[in-house]
Order: C-alpha cells, then sequence, then structure tokens
C-alpha cells in the first residue's frame, strides 16, 4: 500500500487521532507513534507495509465509524436470529407432525 493510499482510505481514524495537515509519509510516522505501530507498521521509498494485526484494527475502526455498515451487521444478525429460530421451531413442531 503507498503512504497515500494508506492515509486516504484511514483518514477518518486518523483525523481523531489528530493526524493530519502533513505530508503523507509524516502522517504514515504520526499515526505509528499514535496507535503504538511501531513493530507493525514499516515506510520504504514507496510503499508502506503493515501487519495484519495493524490492518485489523484499522479496518475495525473504520466500520465503527461508518453507521452504514452498522445498520447492515445488525440487520444481518437479526436475520440469522430469525433463521434459528425458524429451524429451532421447525425442530420441535416436526416431531408433532409426523406422529
Amino acid at each position: 500500500m503507498t503512504p497515500e493510499g494508506f492515509c486516504e482510505r484511514y483518514w477518518a481514524p486518523l483525523a481523531e487521532l489528530g493526524v493530519i495537515e502533513s505530508s503523507y509519509p509524516e502522517q504514515v510516522e504520526q499515526s505509528r507513534t499514535a496507535l503504538s505501530l511501531q513493530r507493525d507498521v514499516v515506510l520504504g521509498q514507496h510503499k508502506m507495509f503493515l501487519l495484519q494485526a495493524a490492518i485489523h484494527g484499522l479496518e475495525d475502526r473504520l466500520r465503527f465509524i461508518d453507521t452504514e455498515e452498522q445498520k447492515r451487521d445488525c440487520t444481518r444478525d437479526a436475520e440469522q436470529r430469525l433463521v434459528l429460530n425458524v429451524v429451532k421451531l421447525t425442530i420441535h413442531i416436526l416431531p408433532t407432525l409426523l406422529i
């Protein structure tokens, strides 16, 4: 990932941390410090590399901020609960129908 891509994708969590208004490599360095990711983020000449744990932490922050994603998660959870309830009901009713 390029430093520019990183800063554009994670601009909201970085802004919450006060990492704004500097060059992309400087923002990456500031975010490393702010998030205590010195070992998880490596900045090269043209690209940066993140360990999976760092990516998950940043993506979790994005999902937390994204209210639309939260709504989709709630809807998906409700649908899964509904399917489970139908399956449980079927398991309990089916034996009585077979008698």
